[in-house]
């Protein structure tokens, strides 16, 4: 295979919020130098021809050094004839064209495009930011914003949204527009009432298995979110959540709301959230969920202050709340 020319960029990943951010400043760069978009070209990979690809890659730059051509998601197109053109096309690229190829995703590894610009040093992956990287960017946005986020809300951040930054992104804004209203710093009851907490369906099965002492299959779901990339104390965060919901609307339910709708409104919880658990707290007297509740922040503390291994934590929890009667 012929060798890459540091002309040609790569960016690609489920990360599109990074990426995205990243082709934005690139353009923003020449847009500036050229004094509007004269020197740029932005293709769509669903309907470009392989002709006018050629043409634009060889377009001469208007008075500057460079011309920027962005090709973007070409790979979806599902085009293999217009990628195997591209693939060959590209060591004629001349040294004043600067070729990106943008995809959100991930591309088929197997095909011979993806392989040639994957191989170039100016390739860049984005992929979703986990653990201490997505704690670092939270916090990093969180002061750009001029948000003031402690360690533990930061924290509840991430297991409440996961690495969704785009999204991350918008609800920091949100908070420091409340921040600014209310005059003083974010609570944790402020984030529980402004930030909708991304539950995953396995999620609340296991967090039914639980309560119905259904150990097997708690296990099971255990197992979903953990083989889905859900880190352990993120499996407990949303798990306190949901329990913390269950509290909340059992004492609602004994003071004779029964609406879910309601429910959601008065407790300021996602209506989706209500509507899932108002069955389930409905079946154990109130006295059941404090108990629990109670028994999760024992376990928390363990487990953050490195007692006890998150994993383990978890299994023991599963075996506790599956086995015991309350």
């Amino acid at each position: 295979m012929s060798p890459i020319t540091p002309t040609i960029l790569f960016f690609y990943g489920e990360d599109t919020y990074r990426s995205g951010q990243k082709l934005a400043a690139l353009k923003a760069r020449y847009i500036d130098a050229s004094l509007g978009d004269t020197n740029l070209a932005v293709l769509e990979g669903a309907t470009i021809l392989f002709e006018d690809f050629v043409r634009q890659v060889q377009a001469l730059p208007f008075l500057a050094k460079r011309r920027l051509v962005i090709v973007k998601n070409i790979f979806g197109g599902g085009k293999k004839d217009l990628l195997d053109a591209v693939a060959s096309y590209l060591p004629k690229v001349p040294e004043t064209t600067v070729l990106v190829f943008y995809e959100a995703g991930v591309p088929d590894k197997r095909l011979k495009l993806f392989t040639l610009l994957n191989q170039a040093k100016s390739a860049e992956v984005f992929s979703p930011l986990v653990g201490a990287e997505l704690t670092a960017w939270i916090t990093h946005r969180a002061l750009e914003v001029n948000l003031e986020l402690t360690p533990r809300l930061v924290s509840w951040l991430v297991t409440a949204v996961g690495s969704d930054l785009a999204r991350l992104d918008q609800e920091l804004i949100k908070l420091n527009s409340y921040q600014l209203a209310k005059k003083e710093p974010i609570s944790e009851d402020d984030l529980a009432a402004l930030v909708w907490q991304t539950v995953p369906s396995d999620a609340f099965r296991l967090v039914d298995a639980l309560s119905n002492r259904r150990g097997a299959q708690a296990v099971t779901e255990l197992t979903a979110l953990l083989t889905a990339g859900q880190a352990e104390l993120q499996i407990f965060g949303l798990i306190v959540f949901q329990y913390r919901s269950l509290l909340l609307i059992s004492e609602a339910w004994q003071e004779g709301q029964r609406n879910a709708a309601a429910l959601a409104k008065l407790l300021r919880l996602h209506p989706y959230v209500a509507q899932k658990l108002l069955p389930l707290a409905s079946r154990e007297p109130l006295m059941v969920w404090e108990e629990r509740y109670k028994r999760l922040l024992d376990y928390d503390v363990l487990m953050k202050t490195g007692r006890l291994e998150p994993k383990l934590g978890l299994e023991l929890l599963i075996g506790e709340f599956c086995n015991k009667k309350d």
